[in-house]
Order: structure tokens, then sequence, then C-alpha cells
């Protein structure tokens, strides 16, 4: 499973939660009440999408583990799972928020009295990342996904290579890339502190072992 895969897996599965707790608002909404008991029946029936959701995400997650991180030490493997831990994390955060945001809608009264309808303009839900910029939360997922997922691929492909005595040649699609073709010692961590910056989350460069036959 590459990492472009997962990442837009989980994000549809985003996709989907959003839109559905979208129209549980816009639903709730049009019956025009605010009461503190169709807002807390809101948060209950959105809280269930939201765990229907992580039960599809986690399959993918665990999925992608599975095939990047066969074979690597017990190091790595607690590595690995960090990574997992803190983008589980993450994702729970955002759908929270998400369930918070059309539940402050709907207390607010933002649709009393208007006619129900499913629009770009109530569909205003944002994400502010780490660096203070307002995102849509389909791409802020799919940024999320992709940061854990090479960064998952690097470390598992580093400590297999270190693990089976070779260097590391790094690969990218376009041949003629600045970095196609460098050579790295996996057990040098100050090297590979140089080739990790190359793994940013939308990197397209791939990790192969330095074999050279005589």
């Amino acid at each position: 499973m590459s990492r472009d895969i997962v990442a837009n897996n989980v994000a549809m599965g985003y996709e989907l939660f959003h839109r559905s707790i979208y129209a549980l608002y816009l639903k709730k909404a049009a019956d025009g009440k605010t009461d503190a008991f169709t807002v807390t029946t809101f948060a209950r029936e959105a809280s269930n999408m939201s765990n229907r959701f992580y039960d599809a995400y986690l399959r993918h997650i665990n999925d992608y583990v599975t095939l990047s991180a066969n074979g690597v030490s017990e190091s790595a493997k607690n590595r690995v799972n960090g990574l997992r831990e803190i983008l589980i994390n993450k994702l729970d955060a955002l759908t929270t928020d998400s369930i918070r945001h059309y539940q402050s809608k709907l207390r607010n009264g933002a649709l009393f009295g208007q006619k129900a309808g499913f629009t770009d303009r109530e569909f205003d839900y944002r994400v502010r990342d780490t660096r203070g910029r307002s995102l849509d939360p389909n791409n802020y997922v799919v940024g999320l996904v992709r940061s854990f997922a090479t960064d998952t691929y690097f470390v598992s492909s580093v400590d297999l290579l270190a693990t089976n005595g070779h260097y590391g040649k790094i690969v990218y699609p376009d041949p003629n890339h600045q970095n196609n073709g460098a050579v790295f010692d996996p057990k040098d961590n100050e090297q590979v502190k140089v080739v990790a910056q190359l793994f940013h989350p939308y990197s397209q460069a791939t990790v192969v072992a330095n074999v050279i036959y005589s």
C-alpha cells in the first residue's frame, strides 16, 4: 500500500464522516429547534458516526503499518507505533472539533427560521494547523496521514538496511532530481538525519539498498 493510497483512503473516510454530520446538522436545524435536548442528541448521533470513521481509518493505518514495518527491529516497531498513536490522536481531535463546530452552530440557531439546504456557504468548517494556516479539513487529513506514512516508511527502510548491512540509495521518479542516487550509511545517525529531511510529507523519494555487483 503506497503513501498516497493510505492518505487518500483515510481522507475519503473523513469526508464521508464530515458530510454525514453536516447532513445531520441540517436535519436538526431544519426543525427549528436549538434546545439542549436537540443539541445533545446531535452530539450523540455524530459521535456514533465518528466511531464508524475511527474503525475504518484504523484498518487502513494498521494495514499500512503491517506492510511497511514487516521484519523491522523492536526499536523500529516502537518508533512506528509511536507515530501511529500520534496520528490517531490528531485524527480523534479533528473529529471531535468537527462535531463541536456544528454543535455550536446548532446551539446558536444558525439556520433557525431558514430553509435548510446543502450549500457550500454552510459547509464551512476549516482547520488551523500548527502554523496558523486555515485549511480545508480533507487536505489537512491528507497531510497528516502522508506525514505519518512517509515517516513510517523511512524509519522502516533505514532499519532494514542497517539490519542487513546495506548502504541506502535515494531514488526519485525523476532521474534528474538533484538528490536522485544519493547514497548514505543507515548506521550513521548524522547521515540519516540529513537524508530524513528529504522525506517530507509529500516527498516522492524512496529508499533502496545500494548493492554493488562485482
